[in-house]
């Protein structure tokens, strides 16, 4: 499942050329639909550390929680 993130993370550096001057809330939006497989089977804390491990990111966990209750189904 980590391998569904690195592989987004390659198609957005491909699409948009750069990843770090992106803000948290438009990254989360990109990774939606991912987001939304992993929680399938991670809890949201795991989630979170994916993406901060993968991304290179510090996302508290409190704005992920924030995010996913606001945005997710």
């Amino acid at each position: 499942m980590i391998e569904l993130l690195q592989t987004r993370k390659k198609e957005l550096e491909l699409q948009l050329g750069y990843l770090d001057n992106l803000k948290y809330s438009k990254l989360l939006c990109l990774l939606n639909s991912e987001i939304n497989n992993l929680l399938c089977f991670y809890t949201k804390k795991q989630v979170n550390q994916m993406i901060n491990e993968i991304f290179s990111l510090s996302i508290s966990a409190s704005y992920f929680y924030a995010y996913c209750s606001k945005n997710l189904y």
